[in-house]
Parts: C-alpha cells; structure tokens; sequence
C-alpha cells in the first residue's frame, strides 16, 4: 500500500497509508475493491438512498450488525453447550473454592 503525507500546515507530517481515513469513531477506514452480482449492487444502493446514506456506510453499518449478531450467537452457544467431563470437575473444584472463601468470610464477620 502506497505511503502518503498528510498535510500538517507547519507541523511535523503525519504518516498514514493512502487511502486511510479517521471517522468520527476514531477508527480507521480503508478503501477497498470487491466484486459482487449486478444485482446485489442495485439492491444495495436502493437501500442507501432509502436510509439516506451511501453504499460505503450501509455496508459498513450492515457488516457491524452482522458481526455483532456473531457474537452473540457465540456467547449463547457457549453458555447452553453441555459441559465435558473435565469442565465438570474443574466447575466443582471452583465451587468448593468459593464456599471456602464464602464460609471464611461469615467466620471473620461473626468474629467482629
């Protein structure tokens, strides 16, 4: 990717690489090329003039909430998968820990 300087008027140049840009959110974006079905493109764009946005931001906004949803159907499969024998047991060695502790801190507070 090509290096390009930033204009600085009179202060040290900022180096980025071309093509870069900082959104409001303080994140990078960068331009890139993909290829798609004719009509894919078309129903892309109709969907950005009806939002009142550009192709670049409804696809970017599209992506974020895919991504998101992504995430959430990770953490539910991680929290409804069975656990395996050996997170079993690992899983009950942390409890006898937290009633010790638990069972430890009643005794200090009834000493007070």
């Amino acid at each position: 990717m090509p290096i390009v300087r930033a204009t600085t008027r009179g202060r040290r140049p900022r180096i980025r690489p071309s093509g870069a840009r900082r959104e409001e959110t303080g994140q990078r974006r960068v331009k890139i090329s993909v290829t798609m079905q004719a009509g894919v493109l078309e129903a892309i764009d109709e969907e950005a003039r009806a939002r009142g946005t550009n192709r670049s931001r409804l696809i970017d906004e599209v992506l974020a909430a895919w991504r998101t949803e992504q995430r959430r159907q990770a953490l539910a499969r991680q929290y409804t998968t069975p656990l395996t024998p050996a997170q079993q047991e690992e899983s009950a060695a942390w409890d006898a820990i937290h009633d010790v502790a638990a069972a430890e801190m009643l005794a200090d507070a009834a000493d007070r």
